[in-house]
C-alpha cells in the first residue's frame, strides 16, 4: 500500500510557505524539533510507533509554541502523528490529527490545492479502515474533484483516488460502481506505468475481487492471473503480495467448486506467509483457515480439523480467545467435528454450505 504518497507532496508544499524564525533561540529550538522529527520518522519506518509518537509530540510542542497551531510546519507534525496512530490502528486519533492538517491546508494553501486533496485522501483511507465507508467516499470524492481539476484525469494521484473509491464502493456492495472506478484507475496506470508495474497489479487484484463477488469467475481468474504474473516477476514468488494473489486465485477457484486447484493456491500462499512472517502471524492463520474450509467442502473432515486447529491456535495467541476472528475459526472447527461423526452423516449436505464467504477477507482489496 502507498497511503503516504500524498503526505510528501503536502509536506513539501506546506514547508515552502513556512516563515523563517526571527531569533537565534527560536532557530535553535526549531532545529531541535527537526531532529526530533527525523528520529520519529526513523522509528516509524522500523515499526516502533510508540517511540515515533514520543518524538513527534516533542517536535510538536516546540512548533506549536514558536509557530502556533495554524502554521504549515505544525501541520506537518499533525500529519506524521496521524500516520503513526493509523499504523497502530488508533483510527480516531489519526482522524483528529488529519482533520487538523486538512483545516490548515485549506486555510494556508486553499481548498482547491493538491495538498488539500492529499489530506482528504488520508482521511478517506482512515475512515475506510474504520468501516465508515460513507465518510470515506465523501473525502475521496472531495479529493477527486480537486485532483481532476488540478492534475487532470490521467494523473497517477487521480488514478489512486479512483482505485480507493472503488474499494469503498466494494465495501458498500456497489460492485458495478466499484468496477467502474477500478477500470478508470487501470486505464491510467497501464498508460503511465505499464502493465508490469506492481501498482497496476494491485488494480488487477481489485478488479478480480469485484468480478468474483459478482459471479464473473472467468474474468476474476484472468485479472488475478495477471496480478500474479506481474508480482512473481517484479517482486518474486516469496513476497506477501504474491501470496495475496495465490490466496485470491484460490478463493475464486473455490467459489467455482474447483477445490483441488484452490488447495494448490492456498498451499502456495501458506508457504510464503510461513517463510516471510512465521507460523504465528494472522495471515498464516488465514491460510490455514482457508485450507480448512476447502477441505471441508470436499468432506475431507480430518484434514479440515487439522488446519482449523492450527488457525485457532494462532488466532488465540494473536487476537485473544474472544476476538471475532478467533470465534470464526472456533465455529468452523466445531462444525467440522460435528460433520466428521458417522451419526451426523444425514446433516452433511447442509453443513457443506457453511461459512463459505470466509475464504476471502475484504481487506484483500488493495488501496494505493
Amino acid at each position: 500500500m502507498h497511503t503516504l504518497r500524498p503526505l510528501y507532496l503536502l509536506v513539501i508544499s506546506c514547508l515552502l510557505l513556512g516563515s523563517a524564525p526571527q531569533t537565534l533561540a527560536s532557530k535553535r529550538d526549531l532545529n531541535t524539533a527537526r531532529t526530533y522529527l527525523k528520529h520519529g520518522i526513523a522509528c516509524r519506518k522500523k515499526g516502533e510507533y510508540d517511540r515515533a509518537i514520543e518524538y513527534y509530540k516533542k517536535a510538536l510542542a516546540i512548533r506549536e509554541k514558536i509557530l502556533g497551531t495554524q502554521h504549515s510546519s505544525t501541520a506537518d507534525i499533525y500529519n506524521h502523528l496521524g500516520t503513526a496512530y493509523a499504523s497502530q490502528g488508533e483510527y480516531d486519533l489519526a482522524i483528529q490529527y488529519y482533520q487538523k492538517t486538512l483545516a490548515i491546508c485549506g486555510k494556508v494553501l486553499g481548498t482547491q490545492h493538491s495538498s488539500t486533496a492529499g489530506a482528504h485522501s488520508l482521511l478517506g483511507i482512515t475512515y475506510a479502515k474504520k468501516g465508515e465507508y460513507d465518510l470515506a467516499v465523501q473525502h475521496y470524492q472531495q479529493a477527486l474533484a480537486i485532483q481532476e481539476k488540478f492534475f487532470g484525469t490521467k494523473h497517477p494521484d487521480t488514478a489512486r483516488t479512483y482505485n480507493n473509491l472503488g474499494i469503498a464502493c466494494s465495501q458498500q456492495r456497489k460492485h458495478d460502481l466499484a468496477s467502474y472506478y477500478y477500470k478508470k484507475a487501470l486505464d491510467v496506470y497501464e498508460e503511465v506505468f505499464g502493465t508490469q508495474h506492481p501498482d497496476t497489479a494491485s488494480i488487477y487484484n481489485n478488479l478480480g475481487n469485484a468480478n468474483n463477488i459478482q459471479g464473473q469467475y472467468d474474468h476474476a481468474i484472468r485479472y488475478h492471473e495477471q496480478a500474479l504474473a506481474v508480482r512473481e516477476k517484479a517482486l518474486g514468488t516469496q513476497h506477501p503480495a504474491t501470496a495475496s494473489s495465490y490466496n485470491n486465485l484460490g478463493y475464486t477457484y473455490a467459489s467455482q467448486g474447483e477445490y483441488d486447484r484452490a488447495i494448490q493456491c492456498y498451499k502456495k500462499a501458506l508457504d510464503v506467509y510461513k517463510t516471510f512472517f512465521g507460523t504465528q502471524h494472522p495471515d498464516t492463520a488465514t491460510s490455514y483457515n482457508n485450507l480448512g474450509l476447502t477441505y471441508y467442502q470436499q468432506r475431507r473432515y480430518d484434514l479440515a480439523i487439522e488446519d482449523f486447529e492450527k488457525a485457532l491456535a494462532v488466532r488465540k495467541k494473536v487476537f485473544g480467545d474472544n476476538h471475532p476472528n478467533t470465534e470464526e475459526v472456533k465455529q468452523n472447527l466445531a462444525e467440522a467435528k460435528k460433520a466428521s461423526r458417522p451419526w451426523r452423516k444425514h446433516w452433511r449436505r447442509w453443513f457443506t454450505n457453511f461459512n463459505t464467504s470466509a475464504h476471502q477477507d475484504l481487506s484483500s482489496y488493495e488501496p494505493l
